[in-house]
């Protein structure tokens, strides 16, 4: 049966393990004792530590030792051997698996640079492969090399190897059970939005985190919609000009003071200059690429070609083989040309299987994906820059609701008086005219949120939420599905209830000014009370704003720093591992050229005696 290395994706073999952990597991007693001895609670915990000291050894070593199938299916496995010293323990995991454990790294720390993992083959692709078996065990081949970069690069990296979780996958104690694993702290902490966690720490369970708008679009595994750092920064900035405008240059709350300082530190200006330099550095591998695969398919030209040639020749000494001495003589140099021939080709074949595409080829990809991680990493930076704009946004927003409705409420106060008087004097009755179209004009006034791309009517009863309406360029959503939705739309529903009563209870007290004083009176105090209300949630709600934002401003001046040294850290990695291939690679054509040349002197000295 040929290998398939495609359905080791499938999620159907995520079935119980019991029959692969205990075949005969359906045949035991059910009231047999479940207790677990001691000594074997004792080990499995010597085992773990052991792990997590072999991780933490400078000296460690991985290597893919080995692939087998799964007992009654076609899944490969990959037998993962950590040794350090006279220390060593295997492991054996699919390709799934270390596909989930990359992908809750990822979660787990969004401001580390990954190392990557080889991509899952297309469906034509499987196709292809299970008629040819020997591809098939070419890319076996391949994924074996890749997992082994990728787990060393993992345990050299500081913060990555100290992860509980790359432990538990290392553990053998795991090995039938990682699903689990996947269901435990710390992944099970990481709210499913990584915008709506601790950018540094993304277990912090700190509530103010769960209020935070979320971008559409975003997804940490998926491509960047967005526009280069640069353009979002210059955004950043024309919304902030606006918003400080609108609401008062002088506020205290309006921050465009930490937004510029942000904008123009040396963190910002290195990143937007980084993600410019990634992009160009692709550009370059990929152009580097297509040129080693024609080179690889011209070394295997080669190689061919030397085959047929040395085959040839070896058939020729063999037919004047014979035919008169000096044939035989001439057989014979022939036969060693042949050799020499067939020595070169078994060089050229060393070269291209042992050096050529391990250590060039394939590291020169693994570079592009590495740079394409990097990427993703400033991907997330730029998705939290955009959601520290909207958060300004929305604290704007609610503030001029409130300078509004309190500039409302004062006009309600001098309306309330003015009735109250006994007098029947033209001037007071036409101030208080023009009083109650003020106040209808305010009521159907389009709010200056609109110009974001916002749909609030003023200050009417509609509720527009705590976050931009769909449709602006950084359309966001409320994401009711997430626990914490509830929380978030609970103020907004408060308030909406306090826009209505306002309302009604301001049209009423206009409408009825011809009934009784007692009435009134009593209805004009109903009022106030409900204008009271409504300024005391809108203060709370911008007070709520702000702590947002002392959370978000500090979260991103730490973020940049941190991303920023990370990218740093990042770049002199790739110079080192660049520099690793360059010189494996000449180290290799050298051996190659040395071996031939020694070949072709010995067919020299042999045709000059």
């Amino acid at each position: 049966m040929p290998l398939d290395i495609e359905q080791d994706n499938n999620p159907s073999f995520y079935g119980s393990p019991s029959m692969l952990a205990n075949p005969y597991g359906h045949t035991r007693d059910k009231n047999a004792n479940p207790d677990v001895p001691p000594d074997l609670v004792n080990s499995t915990i010597g085992l773990s530590n052991k792990i997590v000291q072999l991780v933490n050894d400078p000296e460690v070593h991985v290597e893919i030792v080995g692939t087998e199938s799964l007992m009654s299916s076609s899944v490969i496995v990959y037998a993962i051997e950590l040794s350090a010293g006279d220390t060593s323990s295997v492991v054996k995991r699919r390709y799934s698996e270390f596909r989930s454990l990359r992908d809750g790294i990822t979660r787990l720390y969004p401001t580390e640079v990954i190392p990557p993992i080889p991509g899952k083959h297309s469906f034509l692709t499987y196709l292809i492969n299970s008629i040819n078996n020997s591809k098939e065990l070419s890319i076996i081949e391949t994924r074996k090399r890749y997992f082994a970069r990728f787990l060393s690069d993992i345990c050299t990296h500081p913060r990555l190897r100290q992860c509980s979780l790359v432990h538990k996958f290392l553990d053998p104690n795991y090995e039938m059970c990682w699903q689990d694993a996947m269901a435990e702290p710390p992944i099970s902490m990481v709210p499913d939005s990584l915008l709506r966690a601790n950018p540094m720490n993304p277990t912090d369970q700190n509530g103010l985190y769960s209020l935070l708008p979320i971008v559409n679009g975003y997804d940490y595994t998926g491509p960047d919609h967005l526009s280069n750092l640069k353009k979002v920064g210059d955004d950043l900035a024309k919304s902030t000009t606006i918003i400080s405008t609108q609401i008062g240059g002088d506020s205290e709350n309006s921050g465009p003071d930490d937004t510029i300082s942000l904008l123009t530190s040396p963190g910002f200006q290195q990143l937007a200059a980084m993600e410019i330099t990634f992009h160009q550095s692709i550009k370059v591998l990929d152009d580097l690429t297509k040129l080693n695969t024609r080179t690889v398919r011209n070394v295997k030209a080669v190689v061919n070609n030397l085959i047929e040639l040395g085959g040839n020749l070896n058939n020729f000494s063999l037919q004047i083989h014979g035919i008169s001495d000096n044939a035989n003589e001439l057989g014979m140099l022939v036969e060693k040309f042949g050799s020499a021939i067939d020595s070169s080709f078994l060089n050229f074949e060393a070269f291209l299987v042992s050096t050529l595409i391990p250590q060039w080829q394939e590291p020169m990809h693994q570079l592009v994906q590495y740079y394409q991680s990097a990427l993703h990493t400033i991907k997330f930076y730029k998705y939290k820059v955009v959601q520290y704009r909207l958060v300004h946004r929305a604290r704007a927003a609610r503030m001029h609701d409130l300078d509004g409705l309190t500039s409302n409420y004062h006009s309600h106060l001098k309306l309330r008086d003015l009735r109250s008087v006994d007098i029947d004097s033209p001037s007071i009755n036409q101030a208080i005219r023009r009083i109650e179209l003020k106040q209808k004009r305010l009521r159907g006034k389009k709010s200056w949120y609109g110009l974001f791309g916002g749909r609030k009517n003023g200050f009417t009863s509609e509720d527009p939420g705590m976050l931009p309406e769909s449709g602006t360029e950084y359309a966001t959503s409320r994401n009711t599905e997430e626990p914490n939705a509830t929380e978030t739309t609970t103020l907004n529903t408060e308030t909406s209830a306090a826009d209505a009563t306002v309302n009604a209870e301001s049209t009423t007290a206009t409408l009825n000014t011809e009934n009784d004083d007692n009435a009134e009176k009593n209805s004009a105090n109903f009022g106030v009370n409900a204008y009271k209300t409504r300024i005391a949630q809108l203060e709370k709600e911008v007070e709520q704003y702000n702590q947002l934002i002392q959370l978000t401003t500090r979260d991103l001046r730490t973020l940049t720093d941190h991303v920023t040294a990370n990218l740093q850290a990042f770049s002199l990695m790739v110079e080192e591992k660049w520099l690793r291939i360059m010189i494996g690679f000449l180290q290799g054509g050298q051996q190659m050229f040395r071996e031939n040349i020694h070949n072709w002197q010995e067919f020299r000295s042999l045709v000059s005696t």
